[in-house]
C-alpha cells in the first residue's frame, strides 16, 4: 500500500508541474494578446 501511495504523490507532483507549466503559458499568451490590444486600441484612438 506504501508503494501505491508514493506512486499516487508521484502522479500528482507531475501533473502539478505541468499544470502549472500551461498556465505560465497561457498568461505569457494572454498578456502578449493584451499589450497587442492595447497597442491596436492607441494606433486607432491617433487615426481618429
Amino acid at each position: 500500500m506504501k508503494t501505491l501511495n508514493t506512486k499516487t504523490q508521484v502522479l500528482l507532483k507531475t501533473i502539478d508541474v505541468e499544470l502549472k507549466k500551461l498556465l505560465s503559458q497561457d498568461l505569457a499568451a494572454y498578456r502578449l494578446s493584451q499589450l497587442k490590444n492595447k497597442g491596436i486600441n492607441q494606433g486607432n484612438k491617433q487615426a481618429a
